[in-house]
């Protein structure tokens, strides 16, 4: 994971170190859950051979992140048997698909075109980058 993927706010999981005091969140391997500030991504940036950079993982996106981020399961149109999640945010619907690793923007009053994005991988700060990207809002659970 490089430091230009990221944007203060995102979500990402820090293996096996706790900086925080009281209990941390922590994702279903045990691994802290930490909200990047200026000080992680110049950890991240300034990593050498790795060996820093390595302290810090991308986050799955799984349908439990999406309910949690206040997304719905929906039926539509494009494909029946998958599972899709949608959450509308200033008339724009945000649609995801993790099994095909897409997002589908559409216009929610218009209903005319849409665009789609695809990914290789989909992660926690790749959904919270899209929908900040659009909105200028912080996605959270």
């Amino acid at each position: 994971m490089k430091a230009t993927e990221l944007r203060i706010g995102n979500n990402i999981t820090e293996m096996g170190i706790d900086w925080h005091q009281g209990s941390p969140v922590r994702d279903i391997d045990g691994d802290e859950i930490i909200k990047v500030d200026i000080e992680t991504l110049k950890t991240i940036s300034i990593a050498i051979s790795g060996t820093i950079q390595d302290r810090f993982e991308p986050i799955p996106l799984t349908g439990q992140w999406l309910k949690d981020f206040e997304f719905k399961p929906t039926d539509i149109e494009l494909d029946l048997v998958d599972e899709w999640y949608v959450k509308v945010i200033n008339s724009i619907g945000v649609y995801v698909n993790i099994k095909y690793n897409s997002i589908v923007l559409k216009n929610e009053d218009s209903k005319q075109g849409h665009f789609t994005l695809h990914y290789d991988k989909m992660f926690v700060h790749t959904i919270q980058n899209v929908v900040y990207d659009i909105t200028n809002k912080e996605l959270t659970k």
